[in-house]
C-alpha cells in the first residue's frame, strides 16, 4: 500500500508506472525518497483524517510550518528535520535488512503487468477484415498499388 499508494507520488507516476515491474524498488526509490514519503505522512496524517471527516477544526502539520499558505523560512521545524533524519536511518537499515521484499514486490507487479497485458491482447483481437485494393496515381510515370484497410 505504502508503494503504490504514497512512494509513487514522491517519485513521479511516470516514473513508477515504466519502471515498477521491471526493476526493485532501492533502484527506483531514493533512500530519501522513501524516507520524504515516510516523513510526509506522519508529518499530516491528523491533517488528511479531519480533512475527510470534513471537520471544521484541521490541526496544523506535525512538523512543517504553522498557519495558511507558504511563508519565507516557514518549512520544516528543527523537531521535522531530526525526523526526517530518523527516518532516513531507519530506511538505511531497512533496506539492508529486508533485501527479499524488493524481488518479491517487484515479481509481483512484473506478474500483474504481464495479467494485463495478456487480457488487452484478448480484448483487442479484430476479426479478419477484407483487404481492398484500389490504384492511385503517384507520378506520371506511373501507378502505384496502394493497400487499405477496410475496418
Amino acid at each position: 500500500m505504502f508503494c503504490e499508494h504514497v512512494l509513487l507520488h514522491v517519485i513521479g507516476r511516470d516514473v513508477w508506472k515504466r519502471m515498477s515491474h521491471t526493476h526493485e524498488i532501492r533502484n527506483i526509490a531514493t533512500i530519501s525518497d522513501e524516507a520524504f514519503a515516510l516523513f510526509l505522512l506522519e508529518n499530516s496524517w491528523e491533517v488528511w483524517k479531519a480533512m475527510a471527516a470534513s471537520l471544521n477544526d484541521v490541526p496544523n502539520p506535525k512538523y512543517s510550518m504553522k498557519g495558511p499558505g507558504t511563508k519565507k523560512f516557514k518549512g520544516w521545524t528543527e523537531e521535522g528535520i531530526k525526523r526526517f533524519n530518523e527516518l532516513f536511518e531507519m530506511v538505511e537499515e531497512d533496506r539492508n535488512v529486508a533485501k527479499g521484499f524488493d524481488v518479491a514486490f517487484q515479481q509481483r507487479k512484473q506478474a500483474i503487468f504481464l495479467e494485463g497485458k495478456k487480457k488487452r491482447k484478448q480484448i483487442s483481437s479484430i476479426p479478419d477484415v477484407q483487404v481492398v485494393t484500389a490504384r492511385i496515381e503517384k507520378s506520371r510515370e506511373g501507378l502505384v498499388n496502394l493497400r487499405t484497410k477496410i475496418i
